[in-house]
């Protein structure tokens, strides 16, 4: 799915194709020695814009959550809208939106807090915010030097290698399809 957002066609009016964009969030997540986890959210943050523009970090978050804390889906999901502070002001749109989710739980997908992941986990706010500031909205830059695709893979293995929902073993969804049995 990544590769699918190389080329001009996935430029959508910035420098860099999504592909780039999202090698470079990922390179500044890596060398501020963010965590796995945070890496490769990094790595797939946009790749719900091929399908969904509007909703791609619902997208992104739903592909991701068994294998993501709470905490990291709820930043996923709802950082198109903290994106917003950079942009919407220039388009008569309140830059300030984000702030309507802070200690709500709440996500701007539409759906309810219980639908989508609860309430917000501690910290989950200010690491969408900060995911945003330090990796998400500096990396449309073409001069940038990032690290190459095959760089994350190991981070993606040691990600994707977790147990299903490990943070939250009594989810329904836990074993689904595997037929590993929930805990």
């Amino acid at each position: 799915m990544l590769t699918l957002l190389k080329g001009d066609h996935m430029k959508i009016g910035f420098p860099v194709d999504m592909y780039t964009h999202s090698l470079q969030a990922a390179t500044r997540a890596k060398r501020a020695g963010a965590s796995d986890e945070i890496v490769v959210v990094a790595l797939l943050h946009d790749v719900g814009e091929l399908m969904s523009p509007v909703n791609h970090g619902d997208v992104a978050a739903g592909i991701l959550r068994p294998y993501i804390s709470r905490k990291a889906h709820w930043a996923l999901a709802n950082h198109e809208v903290f994106q917003g502070y950079y942009y919407f002001h220039h388009y008569g749109m309140d830059r300030h939106r984000r702030d309507q989710l802070e200690g709500s739980g709440g996500s701007g997908s539409g759906l309810s807090s219980v639908e989508l992941a609860g309430s917000a986990p501690d910290g989950a706010w200010e690491l969408c915010q900060q995911f945003c500031e330090d990796y998400d909205m500096p990396s449309f830059d073409p001069e940038y030097k990032c690290m190459d695709l095959e760089e994350f893979v190991p981070a993606m293995e040691r990600v994707f290698a977790r147990k299903p929902f490990w943070d939250e073993p009594t989810n329904l969804k836990a074993g689904a399809v595997t037929a590993e049995p929930a805990q």
